[in-house]
């Protein structure tokens, strides 16, 4: 199986130069409610995979492209088509909050929504229009409205305009019980490096400022013995209690390391080294232990705990390396994942939180089965399965999907990407060479603006809410609170800067609100 390196490794053994230039970026409507960024409603898409009928379509744009999930797969009725019908069936009736659609090259001239409770009486959809030459446009209802279907018409003498997505909103409970966190773990050293963050409501901790936007999960990384003094036990313990004190879940991100650990390296701590496998798992299961210990003893017990970050090479190299040459050494590697889970166990015996592994193939179906089905054979105990999903690496939100489904079907455990970003900008704030600039290749359908940024953390929300049993948990988003101020490491620059949800200046983005999923009536 191939091995990737992740963006971490890049980015510590390179640097990445990019070109200039700029992708275009289409205008977005009015924001029409406080909560939603660019008009966008709050809740939801509950249209991803419903049965979805045309009255006009091609061989390979079909009605289903409309509603899959994928922007990037469009729906495109016949050539030089006037007029045209898309119907989304929700299967029963369901109360929605909007709708949205992002068009293909161009938006529609004359279009109409309705929606029906019983497919034969049909009433205007009571929204408010977005205009002008926007790519992406969303209607949104005044109130929630009662819906069984929806029906998209097209009218006029100009061709019907190809339709990427076309979205139902709705504040539904599937809404309400998803986490939606941000990882923080940056957070204390820019804070100690004097930077600052603040929304409409003046400067607040950035936590605070998340948690009003919607958030309701922080997960944060612990590091054994960090060269840049944050990332420790202490700093996390500080940092935890601030967690509880905004009243939101803690996620632990445990990396058994002193520094980044993810596909490029998992370095043994500089104190563990040399220790041969039974005597490092002892070392892994005392120190998850005392980890564990010293986090409930202050009342900030972790909900879920990840035993390392982003293992799909193994963790704690050269024991515990999954691949070296062409021999596949499970029997190390589970070895120590064991041992970490164990000492959760006997640190919280009564309370034990959920245990997660985490790998980065959230868009690659072979290569999380292949993974989680040797943790089935080698009878690791786990109750969460994490991924990570960045739509520039890791392919397209359709390969989400069949790998959500695929891992529900296959393992019936709750799932959730625990690292996403995307870009709200191509430029760079602090003269060091961003991971994602004007040379990289984004979806069109996804600007690199705050609306787009938005659209995407949105989309990807709402494929995890559909995967079936009800199986997926939710999302993380990567440190959005990284600004300029604190480096990769000791002496380096920040390559995160156009990937966060506050501007360089500390200053909330309009995409903040991207996880707001439950209607605020004014």
């Amino acid at each position: 199986m191939e091995k990737r390196r992740s963006f971490r490794w890049i980015l510590l053994s390179m640097f990445i130069l990019f070109g200039s230039g700029s992708l275009a970026q289409p205008a977005f409507s009015a924001q029409a409610d406080r909560v939603v960024p660019a008009g966008m409603p709050p809740g939801i898409n509950i249209a991803i995979t419903r049965q979805v009928t045309a009255s006009s379509e091609t061989a390979t744009e079909q009605a289903a492209n409309a509603v899959d999930g994928d922007p990037t797969r469009h729906w495109c009725p016949a050539a030089g088509s006037t007029s045209a019908q898309l119907m989304v069936d929700l299967g029963e009736q369901q109360q929605i909050n909007g709708t949205g659609i992002t068009w293909v090259a161009q938006p529609a001239q004359n279009y109409s929504l309705e929606i029906s409770t019983n497919g034969r009486q049909w009433r205007s959809f009571p929204g408010i229009r977005s205009g002008g030459q926007s790519l992406t446009g969303f209607d949104n209802a005044q109130h929630t409205v009662t819906a069984h279907y929806v029906r998209l018409s097209f009218s006029g003498s100009a061709p019907v305009s190809c339709v990427a997505e076309f979205r139902i909103y709705s504040t539904s409970n599937d809404a309400r019980r998803l986490s939606r966190g941000a990882d923080l773990s940056t957070l204390r050293a820019l804070e100690a490096a004097g930077r600052t963050f603040s929304d409409a409501e003046g400067t607040r901790p950035a936590e605070q400022i998340l948690a009003d936007h919607g958030v309701n999960l922080i997960r944060l990384r612990l590091w054994v013995d960090p060269p840049n003094g944050f990332n420790d036990l202490a700093d996390v313990a500080a940092m935890a209690l601030r967690i509880k004190q905004a009243h939101m879940d803690f996620l632990l991100d445990i990396h058994y390391s002193d520094f980044w650990a993810d596909p490029g390296h998992q370095d043994t701590p500089a104190a563990w080294q040399g220790q041969d496998l039974p005597t490092l798992a002892n070392t892994v299961r005392e120190y998850t232990l005392s980890v564990i210990d010293t986090l409930q003893q202050q009342g900030t017990l972790p909900d879920i705990v990840q035993i390392g970050n982003e293992v799909t090479a193994g963790m704690l190299w050269p024991v515990g390396q999954l691949y070296v040459g062409s021999q596949q050494r499970w029997v190390e590697f589970t070895t120590l994942l064991k041992a970490g889970i164990a000492g959760v166990h006997d640190a919280a015996p009564n309370h034990t939180p959920a245990i997660m592994l985490h790998i980065d193939r959230g868009g690659d179906p072979g290569g999380a089965q292949w993974f989680y089905d040797h943790m089935r054979d080698y009878n690791v105990p786990y109750d969460m399965i994490g991924l990570s999903y960045y739509p520039y690496w890791h392919g397209s939100l359709s390969n989400v999907r069949t790998n959500l489904d695929n891992l529900a079907a296959r393992y019936g455990k709750p799932i959730m990407i625990v690292e996403t970003a995307y870009p709200w900008t191509l430029e760079d704030h602090d003269n060091y060479p961003n991971i994602i600039g004007p040379s990289t290749l984004l979806p069109p359908e996804y600007p690199p603006t705050p609306e787009g940024q938005a659209l995407f953390v949105r989309d990807l929300l709402s494929m995890v809410a559909r995967t079936p049993g009800g199986l997926g948990r939710g999302i993380v988003y990567w440190e959005p609170a990284w600004i300029p101020g604190v480096g990769w490491a000791p002496g380096q620059g920040d390559a995160w800067d156009n990937q966060t949800l506050f501007g360089p200046d500390g200053q909330a983005l309009p995409s903040i609100d991207a996880m707001q999923v439950e209607r605020h009536e004014h």
